[in-house]
Formats: structure tokens, C-alpha cells, sequence
């Protein structure tokens, strides 16, 4: 959990690159780090790669963070440095107080906007004929795939070469 484990660090570090020691060099040269193109990765280890990526970013938060932490105690970080980010977003401290000064200076319909509620909010807000009679205003956009298990149930989408691979209806 806290990162300590050598062991669990190599193995991370060997699954994203071949030859952790090749990158050292190139450090030691003063080369750029580069990752390897992603059409050289074999597809069963870019499988294995998909298939680990919460484990790997997890790892990459934890070095992340304890970058920061280092950066924010002053402690070493070759290359790096912590600065001041971006501002959140302003927000009235007074909202009440805000609506009244602002409604002093300007029009209502200038202070307050209105925004038509969501598909979501409607079906839970109207009866479930109101709702159905509005349906065909409701875009429900297109399904993206995404990857799972090879032993997930769902029925796989099909491939451009399936596509292709129909018998022609024109003989």
C-alpha cells in the first residue's frame, strides 16, 4: 500500500517497459525518456497491458503523490517542482447577499438562468405515460465499445473484417 514493496515496483515498471535499464542509459546520456511505439507491442502483452491499467495508474497516482509530497517538504525531485495550480471556480461567499446586490443592479432575467431539466429528471419528475409520450424527444447517442474480459457474456460487437466477411447477395 504505501509503495515499499520493491518487488511490486519492478514488476509494474517491466510491465510498461521491456528494459527499465535501456531508459536509465538514455537518462545518463541526457536522451529524452521515450516510451515504445504501441504498434511494436505484441498484441498479447497490449492485452496484458488493457488489462492491468487500474493497477498501473494506481501505481502512477501513489508516484505521483509521493512526488508531490516530496516536492511540498522540500525534498529532492530531480526535474520537478510543485507550483501553484489553476483557481477553482469563483462562488459567491454570500449567496443570498450576492442575489440581492445583484438584483439591485440589474433585471432579474439577467441575474437567474434557467436551464430545462434532463431526460433523467424528467422520467423520475412525470408519470410514466408523460414520460413515455416524450421519449421520442430524448437522443440516447451511440453505445462506445468497450473492452472486458474475453469471458464476458456479452456478445462481442462486430469487426470491420466481419463486416466484409457477409456472403454477397448480388450472385
Amino acid at each position: 500500500k504505501k509503495n515499499r514493496c520493491l518487488e511490486y515496483q519492478q514488476f509494474n515498471l517491466d510491465m510498461i517497459i521491456a528494459d527499465f535499464d535501456e531508459l536509465d542509459d538514455a537518462e545518463e546520456h541526457g536522451f529524452p525518456m521515450r516510451m515504445p511505439a504501441t504498434s511494436l507491442i505484441t498484441p498479447k502483452r497490449r492485452s496484458f497491458l488493457v488489462q492491468h491499467r487500474p493497477m498501473i495508474n494506481k501505481f502512477f497516482d501513489r508516484l505521483h503523490a509521493e512526488t508531490m509530497d516530496d516536492a511540498l517538504k522540500g525534498n529532492l525531485t530531480p526535474g520537478l517542482k510543485a507550483v501553484d495550480g489553476r483557481s477553482p471556480p469563483r462562488k459567491w461567499k454570500d449567496k443570498d447577499t450576492a442575489e440581492a446586490r445583484l438584483l439591485s443592479h440589474l433585471p432579474e432575467e439577467e441575474v437567474f438562468s434557467k436551464k430545462v431539466i434532463s431526460p433523467t429528471q424528467a422520467e423520475k419528475l412525470l408519470t410514466e405515460t408523460e414520460y413515455g409520450r416524450m421519449k421520442r424527444l430524448v437522443d440516447h447517442g451511440e453505445k462506445k465499445p468497450v473492452l472486458v474480459p474475453a469471458d464476458d457474456a456479452r456478445p462481442a460487437v462486430r469487426s470491420v473484417v466481419d463486416e466484409f466477411d457477409e456472403p454477397d447477395d448480388f450472385d
